[in-house]
C-alpha cells in the first residue's frame, strides 16, 4: 500500500524542446530554476531533439526522432499539438501525477502549492485570460457551442455558464484523472484547427480549458509560482545569447536578476533595431500560418474529393 501510495503521489515535470535554439537556451534557465526549489522526490524529463544539450542538468532527456515530431504535429503541422501528444504518450492513471512545463517559464516558487492542487485531483493550468465571447475568440465559441457539431465529433456538449481560455503554459493532470480527458482534447483540438484555420495558434489551450470544464474539472491557476513571459520572450530572448550555457544555470538561481533582464528588453522594444527585428519574425510567424492554413484547405479538399458524396 505504502508503495502504490508512493507512485500516485509522485510527480514528473516535462519540457518540450526542439527547433531554434532559443528554445533551448529558455529549457535550461527554466529547468534550472526548477531544479533548485523542488522539496520532494520529482522528476524533470525533457522529450527534446538534442540530448547533449541538457547533459549538466538534472533532467532525463527523452530523444524526439524527426518522425516524432512530424507524426505529433499532425497533418497541419501543428506545433502546440505536440503538447497533447507527449502528455497522452506519458500519462498513466495512478502513476504519478504530471506537470507540462513551457520553455518560456521562470519558477518563482517552489511548486509546492502545485502538488497540492493535484493532490486535491485538480488540473492546474498557468492564468485566466478571458471567457470566450463576441469580443473575444468568437470563431471558437461558436464551433463549441454548436450541439449538433460537438455531437458528431463525439465531444461533449457544452457546460452551462461562460467558457473560459486559460493559458497553457503550465499543464498539470492528477494522477486520479480519467485519461480519456487526453483523447477528448486532442479532438477538439483538430476539430478546431480545420474549423477555424486563420487562428489556430491557441486552439490547443482553448481545447484543454474546454474539456476540463465540460468534465467538471476545476482548474486551478499558477502564475503566483511561475513567470511565464511569452510576452516578452522577443526581447528576452535577444538578451539571452549573451549568456553561456554555464551562467544560464546560474541565472536560474536569481530571479531578481531575471526581472531586471526582462524589464531590460521592456526598455528596448521601441528601439529602431528591435523594431525591425520583430516585424521580420512576425513575417516568419505570418507565413508559417498561411502554410497551415494552406494544409488544412488540402485536407478538406481531399475530404471531399474522397466522400462517397464527392466520388459521385
Amino acid at each position: 500500500m505504502e508503495n502504490r501510495i508512493q507512485m500516485k503521489d509522485r510527480v514528473r515535470f516535462v519540457y518540450l524542446v526542439h527547433g531554434g535554439q532559443e528554445f533551448y537556451r529558455q529549457a535550461v534557465l527554466s529547468i534550472s530554476s526548477l531544479a533548485g526549489k523542488m522539496p520532494f522526490d520529482g522528476e524533470i524529463l525533457v522529450y527534446t531533439d538534442r540530448p547533449g544539450k541538457f547533459e549538466n542538468l538534472p533532467v532525463e532527456p527523452v530523444l524526439l526522432s524527426k518522425r516524432r515530431i512530424k507524426s505529433w504535429q499532425g497533418p497541419y503541422r501543428f506545433n502546440h499539438r505536440m503538447k497533447i501528444e507527449l502528455l497522452r504518450d506519458l500519462f498513466t492513471p495512478g502513476e504519478g501525477h504530471l506537470v507540462y512545463v513551457d520553455s518560456d517559464t521562470f519558477w518563482m516558487e517552489g511548486p509546492d502549492r502545485i502538488f497540492e492542487f493535484l493532490r486535491g485531483g485538480h488540473a492546474v493550468m498557468y492564468e485566466r485570460e478571458h471567457d470566450l465571447s463576441k469580443n473575444f475568440f468568437p470563431e471558437y465559441l461558436s464551433v463549441l457551442s454548436d450541439e449538433a457539431v460537438m455531437k458528431e465529433a463525439g465531444l461533449p456538449v457544452a457546460p452551462g455558464g461562460p467558457l473560459w481560455m486559460v493559458n497553457a503554459g503550465i499543464l498539470g493532470l492528477p494522477s486520479t484523472m480519467d485519461p480519456s480527458v487526453l483523447e477528448e482534447v486532442l479532438r477538439t483540438c483538430d476539430l478546431l484547427s480545420i474549423a477555424v484555420p486563420f487562428k489556430m495558434m491557441w486552439v490547443e489551450q482553448t481545447a484543454y480549458t474546454y474539456i476540463f470544464q465540460s468534465r467538471g474539472m476545476e482548474i486551478k491557476t499558477c502564475a503566483a509560482e511561475v513567470l511565464h513571459y511569452w510576452r516578452d520572450s522577443f526581447e528576452f530572448n535577444r538578451l539571452m545569447k549573451k549568456f553561456s550555457e554555464k551562467e544560464l544555470r546560474e541565472l536560474g538561481k536569481k530571479p531578481a536578476q531575471v526581472l531586471e533582464l526582462i524589464e531590460e528588453g521592456r526598455k528596448s522594444r521601441r528601439s529602431l533595431r528591435n523594431q525591425f527585428l520583430l516585424r521580420v519574425k512576425r513575417v516568419q510567424r505570418s507565413i508559417n500560418k498561411r502554410r497551415m492554413e494552406s494544409l488544412v484547405f488540402l485536407e478538406k479538399l481531399k475530404s471531399k474529393l474522397w466522400s462517397p458524396k464527392g466520388r459521385d
